[in-house]
């Protein structure tokens, strides 16, 4: 198994993520990735440096159990199909419009809508292996 190690810059605050054994001087501080932790390494690898640094504990470890690590690890798995639920949304922008001839009735059945659109993330499973476009999507109100 390779060893992954985030070199943190004590100056930037920014991190650059290294597979191979690394020497440091007094400006960095070498962070090793437990072993058990290197099935993030794709996700930590397309993350901005500055954002890494906001994964490491205040005891120099990388923190899988953290609120924006589990945020971030969440959306960077859902992504594609956040950005399908929004067209979604922006889709059908046209029914939140006072002048669009729609009952109260159908207003309402589309109001539905983009609220379990809206609330569609929570219930996404993410993670390796899982596929994000296998969502059930709500149906489309009937006009």
């Amino acid at each position: 198994m390779m060893k992954y190690t985030i070199l943190l810059s004590k100056s930037t605050n920014s991190c650059m993520i290294f597979h191979q054994d690394i020497e440091t001087d007094e400006h960095y501080q070498p962070i090793d990735i437990l072993e058990e932790h290197n099935k993030y390494i794709p996700f930590l690898l397309h993350q901005d440096s500055n954002r890494i640094a906001l994964y490491i504990s205040n005891d120099n470890k990388l923190d899988v159990t953290s609120k924006v690590f589990n945020e971030d690890y969440r959306r960077y798995y859902i992504g594609d199909t956040l950005d399908l639920r929004n067209k979604k949304l922006t889709d059908t922008d046209w029914t939140r419009l006072d002048d669009n001839n729609i009952d109260d009735l159908t207003r309402d059945a589309w109001k539905e809508y983009r609220q379990k659109l809206r609330d569609l993330p929570e219930s996404v499973e993410y993670g390796e292996g899982v596929d994000s476009l296998s969502v059930m999507w709500p149906p489309i109100p009937s006009a």
